[in-house]
């Protein structure tokens, strides 16, 4: 399969550490899995107490994951586990007999909707204090404290038994910050706390985060560069790997992440250029999960291998994922950056690109299906041409994807002649099962499943052609038939 070994994939080595800095929390060499699928590696940060420390990167290279190991969150989710360290006041949170419950009440978190209990806006504020067995008198002054602190108090002191769904969405996010002050934490995690909050409210959140700090260590991810620029003290940029595994690339002052980074990714992601390369590389990542789907999917058929055709069918999943990604990445490009010329040419190719891998995968899936059915019936004839065909496919899809990474128009032209050769098999194939239909009526059922994998695999092989004929546009501007 395609591989992205050209890409720049070394870290930048981490800043020397101010010897008189106090760090709060340090996360060393961490690694995270959903199941088998590895979400961070080797993720390493130093927060320092009492400053914002701001993830930043592009969708899906894990920095929520990594801010909810801070606080054992990701506890709650079947199947997960970590490795290595997360320091807190040098102790060990990932430790098995760390007291999760004690370590939330240090680490607080505050989440990227708001979600007040539906109960009044003085309980939802007293649950936590109630919680711990605190006395009446205690809870009220905690209960004015922290929507002092939040800038509630004068907003909502008259209404504290009202229900707080009733509150405005900044309110309720505030009130949120209040509930987590409540337990008296140390340190505040926050998941994209404005993304939901129009300008005003978004401001009266950035205020006072400015003036949390003074008590709080404040982790933050944000993908608002701006936000980052104006409220962090730090900021560790974070990018997927060849694997899709999260790593912390650079992480320094933010002043030295916006102005001086030293990886070129980094400068790439806050120049806005990034995004070019992230699709790119989005790319060739999707097409290698196609061409794995495509010879999977045969050889599922081939070896009568149920369990493979499940798989083949379960991964569809990744690449819808991977392909709304993409999409959403190219319209925030078009949005923010307004492309033209060369940069649009490169947008909407690669745009459609994405959609013709994504139907790519739906015709693997296909196959797959097919193979279900087909390994449960009697095996009408040995299978030649199918295989010899999906070869032909896998290899021009292998191969239209290093024309991609070259920009080679002319490797493009010349792997779309090929398909001429997936044709020549179709056509044999699709006489062959007519024939056997017309001769004997019981084959009808697989002969016509066969056909309508065959016909996965001339399409398969069509979308390549498509694919070419981006590149070409890609190129040269204009657009060709190279069908």
């Amino acid at each position: 399969m395609i591989t992205t070994a050209t890409m720049q994939t070394e870290v930048a080595p981490p800043p020397v550490r101010d010897a008189d800095a106090e760090i709060k929390l340090d996360a060393r060499h961490v690694n995270f899995w959903y199941s088998d699928f590895q979400a961070l590696h080797d993720a390493s940060l130093a927060v320092q107490a009492r400053k914002i420390t701001a993830l930043i990167g592009p969708s899906g290279c894990g920095k929520t994951t990594f801010l909810r190991i801070f606080n054992r969150m990701h506890d709650l989710v079947p199947g997960t586990r970590a490795t290595g360290e997360v320091l807190l006041d040098g102790r060990n949170v990932l430790s098995p007999d760390t007291d999760v419950i004690n370590l939330r009440r240090q680490v607080g978190m505050l989440f990227q909707r708001a979600n007040p209990f539906p109960k009044s806006i003085y309980d939802n504020v007293a649950y936590g204090p109630h919680i711990l067995g605190w006395s009446k008198q205690q809870i009220n002054q905690m209960v004015e404290e922290s929507l002092k602190d939040t800038g509630l108090w004068d907003e909502v002191k008259d209404r504290l038994r009202r229900s707080a769904l009733n509150l405005s969405g900044g309110q309720q996010q505030r009130l949120c910050l209040a509930r987590a002050l409540a337990v008296k934490p140390e340190v505040i995690l926050m998941d994209e706390p404005a993304s939901a909050l129009d300008p005003i409210a978004t401001l009266r959140i950035e205020e006072l985060m400015q003036e949390l700090k003074k008590r709080y260590t404040i982790v933050i991810v944000t993908h608002n560069m701006q936000q980052a620029s104006r409220v962090s003290d730090f900021t560790a940029f974070m990018l997927m790997n060849q694997k899709r595994a999260g790593e912390v690339i650079e992480f320094g002052p933010t002043d030295d992440i916006f102005n001086r980074p030293k990886d070129g990714r980094t400068e790439d992601y806050i120049t806005g250029r990034f995004g070019y390369a992230e699709l790119k590389s989005g790319v060739v990542r999707m097409g290698s999960m196609v061409e794995q789907a495509i010879a999977e999917s045969m050889r599922a058929l081939v070896d009568r291998n149920n369990a493979l055709a499940r798989e083949v069918i379960a991964r569809d999943q990744e690449v819808n994922e991977l392909h709304r990604q993409l999409r959403e990445r190219a319209f925030m490009i078009m949005a923010t950056q307004q492309p033209v010329a060369r940069d649009l040419r490169l947008i909407v190719s690669f745009q459609h690109m994405v959609l013709e891998l994504e139907r790519m995968g739906d015709h693997a899936v296909g196959i797959a299906r097919a193979a279900l059915r087909l390994n449960d019936m009697p095996q009408l004839k040995p299978y030649i041409d199918l295989p010899k065909m999906a070869e032909l496919t896998e290899s021009q899809v292998h191969d239209i994807l290093g024309a991609v990474i070259e920009a080679d128009q002319d490797r493009a032209r010349v792997i779309a002649e090929r398909d001429d050769e997936v044709d020549a098999i179709y056509r044999r194939i699709w006489r062959e099962l007519v024939q056997f239909m017309v001769d004997d009526p019981t084959t009808v059922e697989r002969a016509a499943i066969l056909l309508f994998l065959a016909k996965d695999l001339e399409r398969i092989a069509d979308r390549v052609t498509n694919i070419a004929e981006d590149v070409v546009f890609l190129h040269t501007g204009r657009i060709v038939e190279l069908s």
